[in-house]
């Protein structure tokens, strides 16, 4: 079904099987793929990619003191990219097989992964609350119903140091209105998927609800894509929101 305007949950069990199901099947190619969903035009991954490094990596302000939490890591993307020199780098999914690809492919001494929900974070860091500077929330709000990410929202301040402190939100957006896929086959992905692209409007009200009473601003936000080919849908696009403390 593709469900406009209303809001309606998805079953973020059948995200889960979605995502395991497509990093144990991992073939060797292109890795950036599992996670950014281009099966049809898999060059386009790498695209967007670069794109996004080029854009968001900057804003992150990285050096030698950041410490840097990465929610829904997935292969281990942005690490790929990240300096050398941060001084800490944990990263959570909730794909086993994911965790395992990601931890496969970056042997830093500095980084660890982690297999959990994200809504589990506060458990599965439970030493390390408080130490991060940097929190990274990319394309997986998409994933999330309302209440969740509104919960997921309260536990960041907890797991941030009390002054300072910079979070990276990227999310699909619908371009108009809020649009869900539920139960709905995908041809281009040979699977049923779910998902939600809530609109720029809807994300701001999450920050003021949650973010912005702990004293963030956000600082910056703007579509993802300067080139409008690496945008291939009509009725969504990629948008970042940054907030800081």
């Amino acid at each position: 079904m593709r469900i406009k305007g209303s809001v309606e949950d998805i079953s973020t069990d059948k995200v889960k099987e979605f995502y395991e199901h497509r990093a144990s099947s991992y073939n060797g190619e292109n890795i950036y793929n599992v996670t950014m969903l281009q099966d049809k035009n898999p060059e386009l991954s790498e695209e967007r990619n670069k794109a996004e490094v080029a854009k968001i990596l900057p804003k992150l302000k990285l050096d030698e003191n950041s410490c840097v939490l990465d929610l829904a890591c997935g292969v281990g993307r942005l690490l790929d990219a990240m300096p050398e020199n941060i001084k800490l780098y944990r990263g959570i999914d909730f794909s086993e097989s994911m965790i395992e690809l990601a931890s496969s492919r970056n042997t830093r001494t500095n980084a660890k992964f982690f297999t959990g929900s994200v809504l589990d974070v506060d458990k599965i860091l439970a030493d390390e609350l408080g130490s991060f500077n940097r929190v990274l929330m990319i394309a997986f709000f998409m994933y999330m119903n309302d209440d969740d990410i509104l919960a997921l929202l309260k536990k960041i301040p907890a797991l941030m140091t009390q002054k300072g402190g910079l979070i990276c939100v990227k999310a699909s957006i619908g371009v108009n209105e809020r649009l869900t896929l539920k139960d709905f086959y995908s041809e281009e992905l040979k699977s049923d998927y779910e998902s939600i692209y809530r609109t720029r409007d809807e994300y701001m009200k999450f920050f003021e609800q949650t973010l912005i009473p702990e004293g963030f601003t956000v600082t910056e936000e703007n579509y993802l894509y300067d080139d409008d080919n690496l945008n291939n849908r009509k009725e969504t696009t990629q948008y970042y929101f940054i907030l800081e403390r």
